[in-house]
C-alpha cells in the first residue's frame, strides 16, 4: 500500500444523542447504570458525556487522537464503534479488534459501515476508499464482517442490525440475551374463528374474577406475564411475585387454581403450544451457531424447566429441533406450511406480513425467517417482510411510519438470499415516485392495536372505487388519482375535496 497520511480523527462525528450501537445496548437492557462500560475509539466522547449526564458513573473511554493518554480499562461492556472501518491497515485492524475484545469482561459491541451505508465512492485504497478529506473508509458486506469477527475471535457474532454485532464472552450470557428476544405480549382478548361457520368473535382471555385480581395486585400481572412467555407457572425461585401470591393466599394450590381456571382454556392451550414452537425454533437456529447446540449446563434455568415441561429431555428437544431445521429443505413440508399459513397478504409466489406476525407463522417458516435474521440482524425500521414461497429468500422492507401514515412510501429493502448467504440492498429514498402501501390491514391481524382504523380506511376506499387499479401503486400516481376522483386523505380519514 502506498504510504499516505490518513487522518482518521476526521471521521469522528459530533452528535447530540447516543450512537446507534450504544442505543441498542441500552434498549436491550445490557448496558445499565450498574454496568462498567469502556468506549474504545470514543472520538469526541459524546456517548460518554450523554451517559454520564444520565447517571452512568462506571464509564471510561480511549481514543488515539482525542484521548491518547487514557488507559485501557477492562469493563463489562466494550464498545468498538465505527473504528475498524477507518483503519486502512488490515493487520492493525485485526489487532485493534483483539485488544478491544481482551478488555471485555462480558460483551463486545462492534459496529462498522456497510455497503448499504456507503456515502461516497472515493479513490480506491487497499480494501477501502480514500476520501478527499484524507480519511479512509472500508465498507463491509454484512456476511463479510460477521465472518471476520467470528474467525478472529472464535465466538458467535450476533447480528443486531446491519453492521452492528454483539459478541458475548460467555455462552450463558449469549443464550440469556437470545432468549430475551422471544418475548410474547400479554393479550387481553383475541379473535376466535368458528371452524364450521367461520364466524369471528372477540374472546376475553381473563374471566372477570381474574381481571379484578390483576387490577388489585401487581403480583398477578408479573406472574401472568411469565405464564404468557413460558406456557407454565413459575417456580418460587423464578418469580418473587408468584412467591408473594402464595404467601398472600397461604396456598400454592389456590393461587394455581385462581390463575389457570380463570384463563380462557383455548388461549391457554395456544400459549403452551406457542412455547413449544418457540423452543424448537430457538434450538433449530442454535444449530447454526459456531459450536452448534449449547451444553445443557449453559442453558438458562427457566429454559431447562420449559424443556422438561413440554419436551421431556434436552436430547429430545435437540432431536426435534434438528428435524424442524432439516424440514425447511423439504419442499413438501414447506409447501404444506405455506398452505396452512393464512396470515398477511398472500400471493402465488410469496406473502407479505408485518413483523408482529412472525411468531404466529408455522414453525418451518419461522426458522426460514430466523436464518435470514441471523445474518441481517433486527432491522428496527422494518415494517414488512416478504417471504418467498418458491425460493429461499426473505426480504425486509422499510416503509415510512407504518402506524401513522395511511399509505407509507417504501424507503429501502434488504433481500436475504439464504443459500448464497448474502444480502442485497435496494434503495428507494431518492426516488421521486416510490412505491406505496394500500390495504395495510391485510398485512396484520385483528390483534394489532390499529387494525380497526386501517380496516375502516380500506373499506371506505373500496366503497368509492379507489382501489384495484394497476396505476395507483406509486405515490405520485396515487395522489393524482385521488385528486381526480375528488378525495383527500387526512390521517386515516378519507375526505371529499
Amino acid at each position: 500500500m502506498i504510504d499516505i497520511n490518513i487522518e482518521r480523527h476526521k471521521t469522528a462525528i459530533k452528535r447530540n444523542k447516543v450512537s446507534r450501537p450504544v442505543s441498542l445496548l441500552l434498549e436491550s437492557n445490557l448496558l445499565t447504570q450498574e454496568s462498567s462500560f469502556f468506549d474504545y475509539g470514543c472520538g469526541h466522547g459524546q456517548d460518554l458525556t450523554i451517559l454520564a449526564k444520565n447517571g452512568f458513573s462506571k464509564i471510561q473511554g480511549y481514543d488515539p487522537y482525542y484521548r491518547p493518554d487514557s488507559q485501557h480499562i477492562k469493563s463489562d461492556i466494550v464498545n468498538l464503534g465505527f473504528v475498524l472501518n477507518v483503519i486502512e491497515k488490515p493487520n492493525e485492524r485485526s489487532e485493534t479488534l483483539k485488544t478491544a475484545y481482551s478488555l471485555a469482561n462480558k460483551l463486545l459491541c462492534v459496529s462498522v459501515m456497510t455497503k448499504i451505508q456507503q456515502g461516497y465512492e472515493g479513490i480506491s485504497l487497499g480494501d477501502g476508499v480514500l476520501s478527499s478529506r484524507g480519511t479512509f473508509q472500508k465498507y463491509y458486506e454484512q456476511e463479510e464482517i460477521k465472518n471476520y469477527l467470528e474467525s478472529l475471535l472464535d465466538k458467535d457474532a450476533i447480528a443486531i442490525a446491519p453492521g452492528i454485532f454483539f459478541i458475548f464472552r460467555y455462552e450463558q450470557d449469549k443464550l440469556n440475551y437470545l432468549q430475551s428476544r422471544y418475548k410474547r405480549p400479554v393479550i387481553l382478548d383475541y379473535t376466535r374463528i368458528d371452524p364450521i361457520s367461520k364466524e369471528r368473535t372477540r374472546v376475553k382471555v381473563f374471566k372477570p374474577k381474574l381481571e379484578e385480581l390483576i387490577k388489585e395486585s401487581p403480583f398477578f400481572e408479573e406472574t401472568i406475564s411469565f405464564l404468557f412467555n413460558h406456557g407454565r407457572l413459575p417456580t418460587d425461585l423464578e418469580s418473587s411475585s408468584y412467591k408473594e401470591l402464595i404467601r398472600e393466599f397461604k396456598s400454592k394450590t389456590k393461587v394455581k387454581s385462581l390463575l389457570l381456571e380463570n384463563i380462557d382454556q383455548d388461549r391457554l392451550e395456544q400459549i403452551r403450544q406457542s412455547r413449544v414452537t418457540d423452543l424448537l425454533v430457538f434450538f433449530a437456529l442454535r444449530k447454526f451457531d459456531r459450536k452448534g447446540f449449547p451444553k445443557q449446563s449453559d442453558l438458562p434455568e427457566n429454559m431447562v424447566l420449559d424443556i422438561k415441561e413440554f419436551l421431556g429431555t434436552y436430547s429430545n428437544c435437540k432431536r426435534e429441533a434438528e428435524n424442524l431445521l432439516f424440514s425447511i429443505g423439504n419442499q413438501t413440508v414447506m409447501q404444506k406450511s405455506f398452505r396452512a399459513c393464512n396470515l398477511g397478504k398472500q400471493l402465488p409466489d410469496a406473502f407479505y406480513i408485518h413483523p408482529s406476525l412472525i411468531n404466529k407463522l408455522p414453525a418451518p417458516i419461522q426458522v426460514k425467517v430466523g436464518i435470514a435474521k441471523k445474518l441481517v440482524g433486527d432491522i428496527d425500521e422494518c415494517n414488512l417482510l416478504k417471504i418467498n414461497k418458491l425460493k429461499d429468500k426473505v426480504s425486509f422492507l422499510v416503509y415510512e411510519d407504518f402506524d401513522s401514515i395511511a399509505h407509507p412510501a417504501l424507503l429501502y429493502t434488504l433481500v436475504m438470499d439464504i443459500p448464497k448467504n448474502n444480502v442485497k440492498f435496494w434503495e428507494f429514498r431518492q426516488r421521486e415516485n416510490p412505491p406505496i402501501l394500500h390495504r395495510k390491514d391485510t398485512f396484520i391481524d385483528e390483534d394489532y392495536p390499529l387494525f380497526d382504523k386501517f380496516k375502516k380506511l380500506t373499506l371506505k376506499e373500496e366503497k368509492f372505487g379507489l382501489l384495484g387499479h394497476n396505476h395507483i401503486g406509486t405515490r405520485l400516481n396515487w395522489e393524482k388519482f385521488l385528486q381526480e376522483e375528488g378525495f383527500i386523505i387526512k390521517g386515516h380519514q378519507l375526505k371529499k375535496l
